[in-house]
């Protein structure tokens, strides 16, 4: 591997395994204090203009490396979210913009749609108030990483991790309480299963039968068809054959 790991590791891991091998100190001076505003700092209000001025000089310096600047652009402004996301309840649309030197308010609201579905980032956009509402219910949030530099969990994380705290609580209390408990549910989960499956068993069988059967059928029709084209294939090349031999004896 690039950065001598054994197997796949987190963003963590790796992040922490490029530290270790000084790569960061290894690119283009220019780019170098890159990572220490994107990974190490926590400073939404200025994080987006810095990245923007740093890679400006870098784009004159180094045109070769122009076709990854927006790029970097656009985690920035994915960047500048998540550590909004930290600190506001809400925040205006207009405010968000301002801090970002390079972004109009419709392709800010394009650029973080898809993250915000796949709950990248949990936040919500109201148009009636032109406000970006950070957090998410707990019913349909994610598992977290942790992206960027963090100075406390969102009001959601702390919600989700307090209800596990207590689930796992509860189940201890409840093993302790009554083992036989446990056993049951178990087995009562066991018989359920079994019961689901021998209900659509034979169903299923008939269907991997005419599944099988519909197979065989295709794949005879395709060698009939093979051997009907090359039957008239050689007929082709025969007919062809005797009118060239009827062309030469004449």
């Amino acid at each position: 591997a690039v950065v001598s790991t054994q197997s796949t590791g987190t963003r963590e891991t790796l992040i922490a395994d490029i530290v270790k091998q000084g790569i960061p100190g290894k690119v283009y001076p220019e780019l170098q204090p890159l990572f220490k505003i994107l990974e190490v700092d926590f400073q939404p209000l200025k994080l987006c203009s810095l990245v923007d001025t740093m890679l400006k000089e870098v784009e004159k310096t180094y045109p070769d490396l122009t076709s990854y600047a927006e790029d970097v652009r656009e985690v920035a402004v994915l960047r500048l979210m998540r550590q909004l996301a930290q600190v506001y309840d809400k925040i205006s649309i207009s405010k968000v913009v301002s801090l970002i030197p390079y972004i109009e308010p419709l392709e800010l609201e394009l650029l973080i749609i898809e993250p915000a579905k796949t709950l990248d980032l949990q936040l919500r956009i109201d148009h009636s108030t032109q406000t970006f509402i950070f957090g998410s219910t707990i019913q349909y949030q994610r598992e977290e990483t942790t992206s960027g530099p963090t100075v406390q969990q969102m009001p959601s994380e702390m919600f989700r991790n307090q209800l596990v705290l207590l689930y796992n609580a509860l189940n201890k209390s409840v093993d302790l309480i009554s083992p036989a408990m446990k056993v049951q549910a178990k087995e009562g989960l066991r018989h359920e299963s079994i019961s689901a499956y021998m209900k659509s068993a034979k169903r299923d069988q008939q269907n991997m039968i005419k599944r099988k059967e519909m197979i065989e059928n295709r794949k005879e029709y395709y060698e009939n068809l093979n051997t009907e084209k090359e039957r008239a294939e050689l007929q082709e090349r025969e007919k062809t054959r005797r009118e060239a031999e009827k062309a030469e004896t004449k």
